[in-house]
Protein backbone atom coordinates (compact mmCIF):
# COMPACT_ATOMS: atom_id res chain seq x y z
CA UNK A 1 0.00 0.00 0.00
CA UNK A 2 0.93 3.13 -0.87
CA UNK A 3 1.16 5.74 2.04
CA UNK A 4 -1.50 8.31 2.72
CA UNK A 5 -1.16 12.51 1.25
CA UNK A 6 1.60 14.37 2.88
CA UNK A 7 1.76 17.67 4.35
CA UNK A 8 4.25 18.90 1.86
CA UNK A 9 2.50 17.38 -1.43
CA UNK A 10 4.98 17.24 -4.15
CA UNK A 11 1.44 18.15 -6.14
CA UNK A 12 1.33 21.50 -4.98
CA UNK A 13 4.34 22.25 -6.72
CA UNK A 14 2.39 21.89 -9.85
CA UNK A 15 3.08 25.11 -12.26
CA UNK A 16 5.81 26.80 -10.19
CA UNK A 17 9.14 27.11 -11.96
CA UNK A 18 12.36 25.67 -10.12
CA UNK A 19 15.93 25.46 -10.86
CA UNK A 20 17.68 21.74 -10.66
CA UNK A 21 19.12 23.02 -7.84
CA UNK A 22 16.52 24.13 -5.57
CA UNK A 23 15.08 20.35 -6.25
CA UNK A 24 17.57 19.31 -3.54
CA UNK A 25 15.94 21.22 -0.52
CA UNK A 26 12.57 20.37 -1.55
CA UNK A 27 13.37 16.68 -1.80
CA UNK A 28 14.98 17.01 1.65
CA UNK A 29 12.05 18.76 2.79
CA UNK A 30 9.74 15.85 1.30
CA UNK A 31 11.81 13.10 2.52
CA UNK A 32 11.43 14.50 6.33
CA UNK A 33 7.36 15.73 6.18
CA UNK A 34 4.53 13.85 8.06
CA UNK A 35 1.23 13.55 6.94
CA UNK A 36 -1.36 15.83 6.35
CA UNK A 37 -3.78 16.33 9.20
CA UNK A 38 -6.69 15.87 7.46
CA UNK A 39 -5.33 12.41 5.85
CA UNK A 40 -7.39 9.79 7.03
CA UNK A 41 -7.17 6.05 5.16
CA UNK A 42 -10.45 5.21 3.14
CA UNK A 43 -11.85 1.81 5.36
CA UNK A 44 -10.97 -0.80 2.65
CA UNK A 45 -7.74 0.19 3.53
CA UNK A 46 -7.94 0.05 7.05
CA UNK A 47 -9.42 -3.74 7.04
CA UNK A 48 -7.02 -4.77 4.17
CA UNK A 49 -3.77 -3.68 6.50
CA UNK A 50 -5.69 -5.60 9.53
CA UNK A 51 -6.50 -8.40 8.38
CA UNK A 52 -3.02 -9.25 7.53
CA UNK A 53 -0.75 -11.41 10.22
CA UNK A 54 2.21 -9.42 9.70
CA UNK A 55 3.19 -5.87 9.02
CA UNK A 56 6.31 -3.57 7.46
CA UNK A 57 6.77 -0.43 6.47
CA UNK A 58 9.45 2.11 5.61
CA UNK A 59 10.90 4.17 8.19
CA UNK A 60 10.62 7.45 6.30
CA UNK A 61 7.95 9.68 8.63
CA UNK A 62 4.94 9.87 6.06
CA UNK A 63 4.69 6.00 6.13
CA UNK A 64 5.36 5.37 9.79
CA UNK A 65 2.48 8.25 10.37
CA UNK A 66 0.40 6.01 8.01
CA UNK A 67 1.34 3.25 9.50
CA UNK A 68 -0.14 4.93 12.63
CA UNK A 69 -3.73 5.87 11.57
CA UNK A 70 -4.15 2.27 9.84
CA UNK A 71 -3.77 1.23 13.26
CA UNK A 72 -0.76 -0.32 13.33
CA UNK A 73 1.47 1.71 15.41
CA UNK A 74 2.87 -1.29 17.71
CA UNK A 75 2.52 -4.02 14.87
CA UNK A 76 4.62 -3.18 12.03
CA UNK A 77 8.17 -3.03 11.52
CA UNK A 78 9.89 -0.59 9.57
CA UNK A 79 13.38 -0.98 7.66
CA UNK A 80 14.60 1.26 5.20
CA UNK A 81 14.49 -1.64 2.52
CA UNK A 82 11.15 -0.33 1.45
CA UNK A 83 11.93 3.91 1.62
CA UNK A 84 11.43 5.44 -1.29
CA UNK A 85 14.69 5.54 -3.63
CA UNK A 86 15.76 9.07 -3.82
CA UNK A 87 15.16 10.95 -6.90
CA UNK A 88 18.42 11.96 -8.87
CA UNK A 89 19.11 15.58 -9.21
CA UNK A 90 21.52 17.96 -10.68
CA UNK A 91 22.85 21.09 -8.79
CA UNK A 92 22.08 23.58 -12.05
CA UNK A 93 21.13 26.75 -11.60
CA UNK A 94 19.17 26.96 -14.88
CA UNK A 95 17.01 26.52 -16.89
CA UNK A 96 13.61 27.16 -15.03
CA UNK A 97 10.62 24.44 -15.30
CA UNK A 98 7.46 23.66 -13.88
CA UNK A 99 8.54 20.99 -10.81
CA UNK A 100 6.09 18.43 -12.30
CA UNK A 101 8.33 18.63 -15.82
CA UNK A 102 11.76 17.83 -13.36
CA UNK A 103 9.88 15.38 -11.49
CA UNK A 104 9.03 13.13 -14.54
CA UNK A 105 12.94 13.73 -16.45
CA UNK A 106 15.04 12.88 -13.36
CA UNK A 107 12.81 10.06 -12.93
CA UNK A 108 13.37 8.67 -16.51
CA UNK A 109 16.99 9.67 -16.43
CA UNK A 110 17.05 7.04 -13.43
CA UNK A 111 15.62 4.54 -15.69
CA UNK A 112 18.24 4.65 -17.92
CA UNK A 113 20.97 4.97 -15.27
CA UNK A 114 21.46 8.40 -14.22
CA UNK A 115 21.98 8.76 -10.03
CA UNK A 116 23.65 11.93 -9.33
CA UNK A 117 23.07 12.92 -5.61
CA UNK A 118 20.34 9.74 -5.53
CA UNK A 119 20.49 6.39 -5.56
CA UNK A 120 20.50 3.90 -8.61
CA UNK A 121 17.80 2.13 -10.18
CA UNK A 122 20.35 -0.49 -10.03
CA UNK A 123 21.12 -0.34 -6.42
CA UNK A 124 16.83 0.14 -5.67
CA UNK A 125 16.53 -3.00 -7.79
CA UNK A 126 19.10 -5.19 -5.47
CA UNK A 127 17.27 -3.07 -2.18
CA UNK A 128 14.18 -4.35 -3.68
CA UNK A 129 15.63 -8.73 -4.30
CA UNK A 130 16.22 -8.02 -0.53
CA UNK A 131 13.00 -6.63 0.73
CA UNK A 132 11.25 -9.67 -1.29
CA UNK A 133 13.41 -11.74 0.47
CA UNK A 134 12.12 -10.69 4.16
CA UNK A 135 8.35 -10.47 2.54
CA UNK A 136 8.50 -13.95 1.53
CA UNK A 137 10.30 -15.28 4.56
CA UNK A 138 7.34 -13.74 6.64
CA UNK A 139 4.81 -14.80 4.81
CA UNK A 140 6.08 -18.56 5.31
CA UNK A 141 5.97 -18.00 8.24
CA UNK A 142 2.43 -15.90 8.90
CA UNK A 143 0.50 -16.33 5.74
CA UNK A 144 -0.78 -12.48 4.70
CA UNK A 145 1.58 -10.01 4.59
CA UNK A 146 0.85 -6.08 4.83
CA UNK A 147 3.55 -3.60 3.38
CA UNK A 148 3.33 0.10 3.67
CA UNK A 149 5.59 2.23 1.06
CA UNK A 150 5.54 4.49 -1.62
CA UNK A 151 4.64 4.62 -4.85
CA UNK A 152 8.20 4.22 -6.80
CA UNK A 153 9.31 1.62 -4.82
CA UNK A 154 6.54 0.01 -4.48
CA UNK A 155 6.52 -0.92 -8.43
CA UNK A 156 9.98 -1.63 -8.41
CA UNK A 157 9.04 -4.39 -5.36
CA UNK A 158 6.13 -5.68 -7.39
CA UNK A 159 8.43 -6.48 -10.56
CA UNK A 160 10.44 -8.28 -8.45
CA UNK A 161 7.55 -10.50 -6.92
CA UNK A 162 6.44 -11.17 -10.59
CA UNK A 163 10.00 -11.93 -11.21
CA UNK A 164 10.05 -14.18 -8.64
CA UNK A 165 6.34 -16.18 -9.51
CA UNK A 166 3.94 -13.74 -7.21
CA UNK A 167 1.03 -12.83 -9.42
CA UNK A 168 -0.75 -9.38 -9.01
CA UNK A 169 -4.30 -10.34 -8.40
CA UNK A 170 -6.41 -6.80 -6.95
CA UNK A 171 -4.97 -2.86 -7.84
CA UNK A 172 -6.50 0.23 -7.19
CA UNK A 173 -4.59 2.66 -8.68
CA UNK A 174 -1.19 4.42 -7.95
CA UNK A 175 -2.93 7.58 -5.05
CA UNK A 176 -2.29 7.74 -1.77
CA UNK A 177 -3.33 5.00 0.21
CA UNK A 178 -3.97 2.98 -3.23
CA UNK A 179 -3.01 -0.86 -3.27
CA UNK A 180 -1.95 -4.22 -4.77
CA UNK A 181 -2.10 -7.41 -3.94
CA UNK A 182 -0.11 -10.06 -5.00
CA UNK A 183 -0.33 -14.33 -4.42
CA UNK A 184 1.57 -17.03 -4.95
Amino acid sequence: MRHGRPLFDLDELRGQKFAPSDITQILLDYEQTDLAPDCSPPNDAIELANACAAHFSSQLPRAKASIERLGLRHKAQTDPLFAESSMPHTHWTRPKLDALIWSVTFRLAWLVGFSQNGESFAHAKQRAMQAVEMLENAAQQHGDVFLLGHGIMNRVLGRELKRRGWHKVAANGSGYWSHMVFEK
